[in-house]
């Protein structure tokens, strides 16, 4: 597990995405952007992953028996967060 996803964890927060190299030549690529989050019942929100990251962070918190996770834009996030009153 990256070290900014166990930091992410442990603050039940944001993880920075890591540095993606891009080349002029290659076409932007979403998965490789920090635009996704984890969201999942009691509360967990891990927000500005790259998706990579995410599958990461969804196995690991699946794995604490945390149920209902799902892998979405951040932007989503943000508006189930706000539905929720947690924004």
């Amino acid at each position: 597990m990256s070290n900014e996803v166990k930091k992410a964890l442990a603050e039940d927060k944001v993880a920075p995405a890591e540095t993606v190299a891009s080349d002029a030549a290659e076409p932007r690529n979403d998965l490789n952007e920090p635009r996704w989050a984890v969201i999942g019942g009691g509360d967990r929100t891990v927000r500005h992953l790259t998706y990579e990251q995410a599958i990461e962070c969804r196995n690991v918190l699946d794995a604490e028996g945390i149920f209902g996770l799902c892998i979405v834009t951040d932007e989503t996030a943000e508006r189930v967060l706000a539905d929720q009153g947690q924004s």
